[in-house]
């Protein structure tokens, strides 16, 4: 990305000369290892452009969700190469509804953006930046600041984390860029060309994770573009032939190849983009019928007809590995205490505790002692966690190193996470820890059926 910025007189860097196509130009010259340029008009200097990397933008951000889970991968890809002018392979699914735009700051892409929505939807834009003048001359953009316009989608300069919420009036600009351009990031080929979405499944992704990606993927990919969204064979922690049998998933057959094929390799700047997060996740056509049928009488038999407050409470791994924002766990005194505020005042006869931490089950058990049930889940320890096993999936493959009994393993414990998760629907209310891909399923799984949901993270009350 870059910024625009006062002229630094006081170093010497390339000289570019204003106009339309200034962004581009210095985009050549980033490709050779620039980054800092003065833009002059009528031969004086009128700004300079700096660039950062869009990852490195976003990891400046304390508000970044700084994790080790991410690290190999960047969320946000550079995008040094893209063309306004290839309209087919931009996606303008967020603006397509919006009637005006207010941006904070001028930048590239706050000035690309405004341009396309201006040539291709027509709507207001404001800017509370005068050096949008500069960039862009149209009676349709007034300056204004931001509370003067409240029916505006908000885009603000500095980065604002949205990976992991559903927040579509408010973003910066990169993460609306990257929603924009996201098909000609990962393809180059014409869109008329294209017949499969295949994705890589990282192995460091549980079950949950991986159907949610397929889900939003084909929620995305399919009905908007009419493309078959594959899983790479092999390329999950589970044994493909163990998942048909629980899940109607596709897998890439054997006709698909790089004439045809977009690959996705990037899986979580895919999954958590605002293009897939826009989507709904998948629905119980996911789920073979017979398994379907068994949680469902599972359920029943273990509620029985009880009045019961349902309970997610992720740990281990998501402590670790320092999730932020939305995903970050409540902690156990806030956890415990709301818990017990609910309980008495909405008379709940039973607690369905759900968790994979063997710390907060052991927490929750000496809090409510009589009163809560479980079932069999694989526990994990914070103190399992290493900076070489770093998430669920690396411990699970260092205590189990064969592989028959590693896909055995994995079998029983995806059986067991989705009866709880099962079970959770079905309780009266939802009570959540923080936001993890257990909480879609679940939601998906009770169609808005609870009579209160809460979330520890946010203390957001639904």
């Amino acid at each position: 990305m870059l910024k625009v910025e006062k002229v630094n007189t006081g170093k010497n860097f390339r000289v570019l000369e204003h106009g339309e196509g200034v962004f581009h130009r210095a985009l050549e010259y980033v490709l050779l290892g620039e980054k800092y340029f003065h833009v002059s008009r009528d031969g004086e200097y009128l700004y300079d452009l700096v660039y950062v990397e869009n990852q490195t933008f976003a990891e400046q951000s304390p508000a970044y969700v700084s994790t080790a889970v991410y690290d190999y991968l960047p969320m946000y890809p550079p995008y040094l190469n893209y063309d306004e002018g290839d309209v087919d392979k931009i996606c303008f699914e967020l603006l397509e509804n919006t009637q005006a735009l207010w941006f904070e700051r001028v930048s590239e892409y706050s000035v690309v953006i405004a341009r396309l929505f201006l040539q291709e939807l027509g709507g207001k834009v404001y800017f509370g930046d005068e050096r949008i003048r500069w960039f862009i001359d149209d009676e349709r953009i007034e300056l204004a600041d931001e509370e003067s316009c409240p029916e505006a989608m908000k885009i603000y300069g500095d980065f604002v984390p949205s990976a992991f919420d559903s927040n579509f009036g408010r973003m910066d600009a990169m993460v609306l860029f990257h929603h924009l351009f996201m098909l000609q990031w990962l393809t180059p080929l014409k869109l008329s060309d294209v017949k499969y979405v295949e994705l890589t499944i990282p192995a460091s992704e549980g079950i949950g994770s991986m159907l949610l990606a397929y889900g939003r993927g084909r929620a995305f990919f399919e009905k908007r573009y009419g493309f078959t969204v594959t899983i790479k064979a092999g390329s999950s922690r589970y044994d493909d032939d163990m998942l048909k049998r629980y899940f109607n998933l596709k897998y890439t057959p054997p006709d698909s190849n790089d004439k045809n094929t977009i690959y996705v390799i990037n899986y979580y700047s895919l999954m958590y983009s605002k293009a897939l997060r826009r989507r709904p996740d998948i629905d119980e056509g996911l789920f073979n019928e017979g398994f379907l049928a068994d949680m469902k009488f599972y359920a029943q038999n273990v509620i029985d007809g009880k009045r019961t407050l349902g309970l997610l409470l992720r740990g281990s791994d998501y402590l670790t590995s320092q999730m932020g924002g939305n995903s970050k766990p409540a902690a156990m005194q806030t956890v415990i205490a709301r818990v017990k505020e609910w309980k008495e005042r909405y008379g709940y006869e039973k607690l369905f505790l759900a968790t994979e931490d063997g710390d907060i089950l052991d927490a929750m058990r000496e809090s409510f002692t009589k009163d809560l049930i479980t079932i069999s889940q694989e526990r994990y320890r914070v103190s399992d966690f290493t900076d070489e096993l770093r998430t669920i999936g690396d411990v699970d493959r260092a205590r189990h190193p064969d592989r028959e009994d590693y896909d055995s393993f994995t079998e029983d414990v995806m059986v067991n996470y989705f009866y709880a998760l099962y079970l959770l629907s079905q309780c009266d209310s939802f009570v959540y820890s923080c936001h993890c891909c257990g909480v879609s399923l679940v939601r998906i799984f009770n169609d808005d059926r609870f009579e209160k949901m809460l979330c520890l993270a946010t203390g957001a009350k639904e």
